[in-house]
């Protein structure tokens, strides 16, 4: 586990949670509707170049390079490939994960009947 200065706590295969003085901060700066919402995502992806290389997203994420070059030749994560390398928008990066971050979960529950 990595702890950030900003009080997120990133854990093996990218779960993010926060320390309870940092959730304490965010809440109240939420109460203050003049400030943006922001989550997990925002402060890990924070301070980061708009376009980050296939290296730096596996760093980021605690992931093998060759696991994060699957994920963009699959289509899994958006990227771009120019000649032999590969380039990842951030904030692409950063919608794509949001979008997914329980989908694994939701399609390994067995489906109801509506019986």
């Amino acid at each position: 586990m990595r702890v950030s200065s900003t009080g997120c706590n990133l854990h093996r295969h990218g779960q993010v949670s926060t320390t309870p003085a940092y959730a304490a901060q965010v809440s109240e700066s939420d109460a203050d509707h003049t400030s943006p919402s922001r989550d997990a995502f925002d402060d890990l992806f924070e301070g980061r170049d708009e376009v980050l290389s296939a290296h730096e997203v596996a760093e980021l994420l605690h992931m093998t390079n060759q696991a994060i070059y699957n994920w963009l030749a699959h289509g899994t994560i958006p990227g771009f490939k120019v000649g032999s390398g590969w380039f990842i928008l951030r904030d692409e990066l950063k919608a794509s994960l949001r979008a997914r971050h329980n989908e694994r979960s939701r399609r390994s529950q067995p489906e109801q009947d509506g019986d």
